[in-house]
């Protein structure tokens, strides 16, 4: 691939990240859940999203298209919430409709089954929304997606490159993510917003879909990478349904409903965010998370390739450790009960 390629959606996103920092779209207030002390830009997702789909705008494929009219939707859906607060229900639905689309366009032999349809598509938003949890420190979502995209490519490089512009688009994005870690590194000057990590959260799920339903030996590796989010963010919402469960003092049907409610509410309990709130350095819980990812996640996803008996073992000891830490920090518990 040319250098020019790379250079190309890393300059489109150097300079409207700029714009977006003089003349923001939506800006990040401080409040008590929040991890920074000063109002923010959180409209970075565009400058993601239009790094991305510049590089695409010559190329005449009726697949791209779609699949960047859907980032699209997923990142103005985002940029609408950063600014005006859309309700949960909206952005559920949303969703929900996109993926439903997504999933009858490019269908496979196990969706053409309606409860295996519905189930996709209801994995595929909770993915998206993973990344939304995850999305509340400088660089953490920007690093993660890099490192995700990386390590996918190093692994399943083989089943990846037959995948007509799957490599291009992994690659586009690191792109765009590198030129956009300079202004998100902590102290950040502006924030991938739900712009953000709308757009990075589909991109996982559509690339995670082509490589899985491509080749279904592929989903042990794809869980294994994705251990940090998937684990941190799961966790915390049994945690924090178990913490509100057993406060509440009304009736089982009234308990069950009201720790459901409280899982869309803001909070900062998550393994990540307790872990700032110790360290005082967002640089610092990076570096953890990251040192986990390619120190421990990686190489045993190395191993499933080549231990393929031994697949439910190693993804077993990919989530132990990090259940452990989140379990030590107690995550999804609040002080004030939430």
């Amino acid at each position: 691939m040319d250098i020019i390629n790379y250079l190309y959606p890393f300059l489109i996103t150097f300079i409207i990240t700029l714009i977006l920092i003089k003349y923001p779209v939506a800006i990040s207030i401080p409040n008590n859940r929040g991890l920074h002390d000063a109002p923010i830009a959180t409209s970075g997702g565009l400058a993601v999203f239009l790094g991305i789909g510049a590089i695409f705008i010559s190329i005449i494929n009726i697949n791209l298209i779609i699949l960047i009219t859907m980032a699209g939707i997923m990142t103005l859906t985002g940029l609408l919430d950063d600014k005006y607060s859309l309700s949960v229900a909206l952005r559920f639905v949303i969703q929900l409709m996109l993926f439903s689309v997504f999933l009858i366009y490019y269908p496979t032999d196990m969706t053409q089954n309606i409860f295996v349809f519905i189930i996709f598509v209801f994995i595929c938003s909770y993915i998206i929304n993973i990344f939304n949890f995850m999305d509340g420190i400088d660089l953490l979502a920007t690093l993660q997606t890099i490192y995700t995209f990386s390590a996918l490519q190093i692994i399943l490089y083989d089943d990846i490159s037959v995948i007509p512009n799957l490599m291009n688009l992994m690659n586009y994005t690191i792109a765009t993510l590198v030129c956009f870690s300079i202004f998100n590194k902590s102290p950040a000057k502006i924030f991938l917003g739900n712009s953000g990590s709308y757009l990075l959260g589909f991109l996982i799920v559509i690339i995670l879909y082509f490589i899985t339903t491509a080749n279904s030996s592929n989903i042990i590796p794809v869980l294994i990478i994705f251990t940090a989010f998937l684990c941190d963010s799961t966790y915390t919402l049994v945690a924090r349904f178990i913490d509100k469960f057993r406060s509440d003092n009304s009736s089982f049907y009234r308990k069950v409903i009201n720790s459901l409610k409280i899982l869309s509410n803001p909070h900062k309990t998550h393994l990540y965010q307790k872990l700032v709130e110790k360290h005082h350095h967002h640089g610092k819980v990076n570096l953890f998370i990251m040192s986990y990812n390619l120190l421990w996640c990686l190489p045993l996803a190395f191993l499933v390739l080549k231990l393929e008996n031994y697949s439910i073992y190693l993804l077993t000891l990919s989530y132990i450790p990090y259940i452990l830490w989140c379990y030590s920090v107690k995550a999804g518990v609040a002080i004030d009960n939430d």
